[in-house]
């Protein structure tokens, strides 16, 4: 049996992410951040669930949803266990696209091994993501490992920055880029502004590019991470000097984007280096802390999606 999970079943999903998905983590031990995440509307879970014969959890589908219908989603975090002659995972994803006559589904930390098939059966996009990176020029660098310390030149050009402290103080009429994921001013402000455990920085440049940024700090040092960028896309060169100066300022080792969908060009632009034309190591792993690159994958329902790495349940406490 397949159904929407309600408040009841929340501890039941919380025990079988324990016992089949990965013991200690955040969403099987630490119930407000489970719910933060997984409850958007009133009582309402967002988590599919199945159940065998003896009503025991036997498959899990979690999504994260960017409008009030539900109908713009990512996936995030979907497990079935093996039963002989049943299809679970695959009738978990055709369930929420069912029930919620899902417009768009786009979902960042994909394991293509696992649910890759489902994906190409459907006909998505399945890709991996470009990281891009900057350095700051410093003498010794304890998060990254730099063997080539490239900082390319920027062209500077005046710009007006402004730190938003609310949702209230995004302009109006500001608009989206048509091929980015459509976002609910109340998603935004309930994932960037409201976040119960990271802190986010809300940039507004010249009232028409909003870039996010989360600060990582990690042995006795500092890393800053782009999470999401909205807006006019082609204005990303112009929030170089700023960070630059932002980096030197406060001793960031680097900065750096998990992007797909958006023109290599616009981040040489901007001085980035994708990390495939390097040798450094820009870190992914902070929880715990590991010194290599990761490819993070993404799915997505429409080709050529522009998504980050905030988007679905990527950026989060483990």
């Amino acid at each position: 049996m397949i159904k929407f999970a309600t408040k009841n079943d929340i501890a039941d999903i919380m025990d079988f992410i324990e016992n089949y998905w990965k013991h200690g983590h955040i969403l099987a031990a630490n119930r407000k951040f489970f719910e933060y995440l997984y409850i958007t509307d009133k009582d309402r879970v967002n988590f599919a669930i199945s159940k065998d014969k003896e009503d025991k959890i036997n498959g899990v589908i979690g999504y994260i949803p960017y409008d009030k219908s539900h109908s713009i989603i990512s996936l995030a975090l979907w497990k079935a266990l093996n039963a002989q002659d049943s299809f679970i995972g695959m009738e978990l994803f055709e369930f929420l696209m069912n029930e919620l006559k899902t417009q768009l589904i786009a979902t960042v930390g994909v394991n293509i091994e696992t649910s890759g098939e489902i994906y190409l059966f459907f006909d998505y996009e399945l890709g991996k993501m470009n990281h891009y990176f900057r350095l700051n020029e410093l003498a010794e660098y304890k998060i990254a490992k730099v063997i080539d310390k490239l900082i390319p030149e920027i062209k500077r050009s005046s710009v007006t920055v402004k730190e938003l402290k609310s949702v209230d103080e995004i302009p109006k009429g500001f608009k989206y880029d048509t091929n980015a994921i459509p976002k609910s001013i109340d998603y935004i402000e309930r994932r960037y502004f409201n976040h119960p455990v990271f802190k986010y920085n809300v940039n507004l440049f010249d009232d028409d590019l909003i870039v996010i940024t989360r600060l990582q700090e990690c042995n006795s040092s500092k890393c800053l991470r782009i999470v999401d960028i909205l807006g006019n896309y082609n204005k990303i060169p112009v929030i170089t000097a700023y960070f630059d100066e932002y980096m030197k300022k406060n001793n960031i080792e680097y900065i750096d984007c998990y992007n797909s969908g958006i023109s290599n060009k616009l981040f040489e632009d901007a001085g980035f280096i994708e990390i495939q034309n390097s040798e450094n190591i820009i870190p992914e792993y902070f929880s715990p802390f590991e010194q290599r690159n990761i490819d993070i994958c993404y799915s997505s329902s429409k080709k050529g999606i522009i998504l980050f790495k905030g988007d679905g349940d990527m950026d989060r406490p483990n």
